[in-house]
């Protein structure tokens, strides 16, 4: 015997998710999850179907992801998430020092424990929790009472290896400054290439140096001629 419609289990999709929204991005869970899988592939099918929301075949699917796409709040979320993927795998060499002084100055102090989780405290930039390396939980219980208190251990990456590291980078432990192109290649693109437009145009300034009359030349070159035919006599 046939199953009837209203038998048949209901496909997940957007639509029917009776999830709470986030009150910090106004989606369900599983929509900015679906935000966040669509920046990084691009694809609407694949990530609806990452997400674990499907329709009951490949243009239905297709159908309700794109509903999805449109939706203001999800594309909000994949716009930032893009630019933040971008700006993390920026390949620079001010990238890199950026990384380097996230390490350098992160304090211990940034950082504060509740319950068992490691949050910043409030004004701590965002950037310190690049700083931590690890973090570790242990529990342990008072036989004698029974009390259970958890520990929570927060690990940074090496301060004295990224200040060493920033200090060589700005010749700070070297008696010599590095040559002006490895100066060049540590500034932004758009930078360097300003800085070496300004620097060919002062040199050609320079090798051209001042202009002269060429008739006060020969004029003087006749003068000094008469002068020493005079002296010869």
């Amino acid at each position: 015997m046939a199953k009837k419609r209203s038998d048949v289990a209901e496909l997940p999709n957007h639509k029917n998710d009776d999830e709470p929204e986030d009150i910090s991005t106004g989606l369900k869970p599983r929509e900015l999850t679906f935000a966040l899988y669509f920046a990084t592939c691009g694809d609407p099918v694949k990530a609806y179907l990452d997400t674990g929301y499907q329709g009951t075949s490949y243009e239905a699917t297709q159908k309700l992801a794109l509903e999805l796409v449109a939706k203001p709040r999800v594309q909000v979320v994949a716009r930032e998430q893009m630019a933040k993927n971008a700006d993390r795998y920026r390949n620079d060499a001010l990238r890199v020092v950026e990384e380097l002084k996230t390490v350098a100055f992160s304090s211990i102090d940034d950082y504060e424990i509740v319950g068992s989780q490691v949050k910043l405290k409030p004004g701590a930039d965002q950037r310190a929790l690049k700083a931590i390396k690890s973090i570790k939980s242990t529990t342990v219980e008072n036989h004698r009472t029974g009390d259970v208190e958890t520990k929570v251990q927060i690990e940074l990456w090496d301060k004295m290896k990224a200040v060493d590291l920033s200090l060589r980078h700005h010749g700070l432990l070297v008696p010599d400054m590095p040559p002006l192109e490895v100066v060049l290649a540590r500034l932004p693109n758009e930078l360097a290439t300003k800085l070496r437009s300004i620097m060919i145009n002062e040199a050609d300034a320079i090798t051209d140096g001042p202009l002269v009359d060429e008739a006060l030349i020969e004029e003087q070159g006749v003068a000094n001629g008469e002068e020493n035919d005079t002296t010869s006599q």
